[in-house]
């Protein structure tokens, strides 16, 4: 199976991935995820770098996903609601996850690779609409800034806006006791020292590659499994977005042990109401 990210949009569907992905290696079968820049090759080998102590010991990351509005694609008076809100899927956490989680969650993969899946305590976070406040864009937020702590003091510090007009960043900072490393830049540079830069631009794509490994893993036997990862970098950016979401520190045990469910009772071409957009200190995690 190749599975596209995030995976999931809530706690429940995360905790199902990781099942399967259980299930998954016991019957050897490949499981490869949509968390494309684990497939590209500089980004692998400034990962690597990460990991072998070029910069230290990781002691900060600041994600950043900054950029425009999406696409709507309207409505029709045939559409029943569930279907408009199928349509425009991306406005609805209980389709997308909100867009921190369906977009912003490659910065939060990056950083469960760098961390080698290291689990965080927990998380604060503010966000909300400034511009997309007409009731067609649903109920989802367009910008997002959260802090996600870590033992011993790391944090992550994530920021991600979807609003027109405004300046792109899409960056991976990671800052060690002895250096630093720029993800997007495929660079690592210690401290006083001359930075080592893995830009390839003959290096294949990381669409293909994925699908090249999956492949060669199935024929091979030497089968892929990415799905407990993907899993857990999908909790990563929707504790993210819980935190936002209640304004409380939210710690990663309380999402655990969180019952959030966002799929509908049941799926039908008829009635279904828009959640209300989140407000801070009224809505609480199920």
């Amino acid at each position: 199976m190749f599975c596209e990210k995030p995976v999931a949009v809530d706690v429940t569907g995360a905790k199902s991935v990781i099942e399967t992905a259980r299930l998954a290696k016991q019957k050897n079968l490949s499981l490869c995820s949509g968390y494309c820049w684990r497939y590209y090759q500089p980004m692998r080998e400034t990962v690597k770098r990460v990991h072998d102590g070029v910069i230290g010991d990781v002691s900060s990351i600041h994600i950043t996903y900054l950029a425009g509005s999406l696409w709507h694609r309207g409505n029709d008076p045939k559409w029943s609601p569930m279907e408009y809100q199928m349509r425009n899927w991306y406005y609805y956490t209980w389709l997308s996850g909100d867009f921190i989680v369906e977009q912003h969650c490659h910065n939060f993969d990056k950083v469960n690779w760098v961390l080698n899946g290291k689990a965080p305590v927990a998380a604060v976070g503010v966000g909300g609409r400034q511009q997309r406040r007409d009731p067609k864009f649903g109920h989802i937020y367009d910008h997002f800034a959260t802090t996600l702590e870590f033992a011993g003091g790391l944090k992550v510090h994530s920021f991600c806006r979807q609003m027109d007009g405004t300046a792109w960043d899409v960056n991976d900072h990671v800052v060690g006791t002895k250096g630093a490393a720029q993800l997007m830049k495929w660079s690592v540079q210690p401290f006083g020292g001359q930075a080592q830069t893995f830009e390839d631009p003959a290096a294949k794509s990381m669409y293909q590659v994925e699908h090249d490994e999956l492949f060669a893993g199935i024929r091979s036997g030497k089968y892929i499994n990415d799905g407990e990862s993907a899993a857990h970098s999908t909790l990563l950016a929707i504790l993210a977005r819980e935190a936002a979401y209640t304004g409380k520190r939210l710690t990663w045990e309380e999402l655990l042990a969180s019952k959030q469910n966002l799929a509908p009772k049941e799926y039908v071409w008829g009635d279904i109401a828009t959640p209300a957009v989140p407000m801070p200190g009224v809505y609480k995690l199920a």
